[in-house]
């Protein structure tokens, strides 16, 4: 209606495809050149050749916005980077921040390993759900797992272990 139209907003927005930008024209403030350089080359077989420039981008961050922000760029490499490339893209990042700032480089470090060991216990716990689909033992699935008895129940219950610790360990 008419006297209502006038609070409705009209949001406008572009989109732009990162992925055909040239890098030079990806400018802006270092943590929006960042995201942007990940977000255009993050799928692509360019990755691991771009990376080094995206990795001294995140060197150039000072310190208490490098280690806000590398927090969030590790978990988002961790999520989405083909998992045959990310050794390789851990070892660049490290190595780049080595260079500046040994304890960035210990920090993403151990947050890569983070997102290694909860990768290798989400792909534990798919395995354990496969197992009981084919009717296994929670003995079995314990010995071939490494799950307690308890994440096993609570995988067969509700499809996920109840514990949001490493679920490698039993």
């Amino acid at each position: 209606s008419e006297v209502t139209s006038k609070y409705i907003p009209q949001f406008q927005y572009e989109l732009y495809d990162l992925t055909v930008t040239p890098d030079e024209n990806i400018k802006g403030i270092l943590p929006l050149k960042i995201q942007m350089f990940l977000h255009k080359y993050i799928r692509s077989p360019k990755l691991l050749e771009r990376f080094p420039l995206i990795a001294d981008y995140i060197k150039d961050l000072d310190k208490q916005e490098n280690s806000d922000y590398l927090e969030v760029i590790v978990r988002y490499l961790s999520s989405t980077v083909d998992q045959r490339q990310f050794p390789q893209i851990r070892e660049i990042l490290v190595d780049k921040l080595k260079e500046s700032d040994k304890v960035m480089a210990t920090m993403a470090d151990k947050w890569f390993q983070d997102g290694v060991e909860k990768g290798i216990g989400i792909g534990i716990e798919k395995v354990a759900k496969t197992m009981l689909s084919k009717g296994k033992s929670s003995n079995e699935i314990h010995e071939l797992t490494g799950l307690t008895f308890e994440q096993i129940e609570s995988i067969r219950k509700n499809g996920m272990a109840s514990s949001g610790e490493d679920n490698a360990t039993g």
